[in-house]
């Protein structure tokens, strides 16, 4: 029986994901039916599989898209044509000048960094979390609970691959000289920090991919505090949630 419901178990991240064969779907249903701790360990996984797919930024339609559909509005051509007769060679010039001015302000050096860095932000997430929902698959994963005051949140641990991922839901947003410090914490009580991270304007979700120098076996539990930008050597501020390995 105990062999049986570890294959079972094995068997939870993937039906989470909507990815188990169909096959063995009628025998795991059957089994998390009678199995509170199966129930438990699924309504995790689907916790934070739900949670990565509302963490995706919103993505815009693209302009094209935006004329494709316009121009099939029954009447468009007509409005359009009514509405641009109807405009002085004043408002032309006007509306011309606004276009330029925007178009100054798009090239500009302090717009183009700031896309810069949106992107750069944008593809760290989605590396993040697709190494989350791989790890996420691994019948080794371990999901542990984030304490914290007022935080919920898990870390996913796969000590044989030696990766970690922080999920926490409604992480405040510091201010521009702040940051999220992981501190990596080993049996002496040394602590080795784990990267820097922030939340998201417009996300429930922050999601962080741990980085170490050394394995995580060697760690028995990690915390978070608050540091100044560009993180500090040792912990210097309050630290706001923590997980036992």
């Amino acid at each position: 029986m105990i062999n049986e419901h570890n294959q079972l178990q094995d068997n939870l991240a993937a039906y989470a994901l909507n990815a188990l064969d169909p096959d063995d779907i009628p025998a795991l249903e059957t089994h998390i039916k009678t199995c509170a701790s199966c129930q438990a360990t699924l309504t995790e996984y689907q916790r934070v599989s739900a949670g990565l797919l509302a963490g995706l930024p919103p993505r815009p339609p693209r302009p094209a898209l935006k004329r494709i559909l316009a121009a099939q509005l029954p009447g468009n051509a007509n409005n359009v044509r009514a509405r641009f007769t109807s405009w002085s060679l004043a408002q032309f010039a006007m509306a011309g000048a606004v276009v330029l001015l925007l178009g100054i302000n798009l090239f500009s050096l302090f717009q183009v960094r700031s896309l810069q860095d949106q992107q750069a932000e944008m593809t760290r997430q989605q590396e993040t979390e697709q190494t989350a929902l791989s790890i996420l698959a691994y019948a080794g994963t371990q999901s542990l609970p984030v304490s914290g005051e007022g935080l919920t949140g898990s870390l996913l641990l796969d000590r044989d691959r030696n990766a970690a991922v922080l999920f926490v839901w409604e992480l405040p947003l510091l201010t521009p000289n702040q940051t999220y410090q992981v501190w990596l914490i080993d049996p002496q009580g040394k602590r080795i920090s784990g990267g820097l991270f922030n939340a998201v304007t417009g996300r429930p979700i922050t999601i962080f991919g741990l980085s170490s120098p050394q394995p995580l076996s060697n760690f028995t539990s990690m915390g978070v505090t608050i540091e100044p930008r560009g993180g500090s050597p040792q912990p210097t501020g309050p630290r706001i949630l923590s997980v036992n390995f």
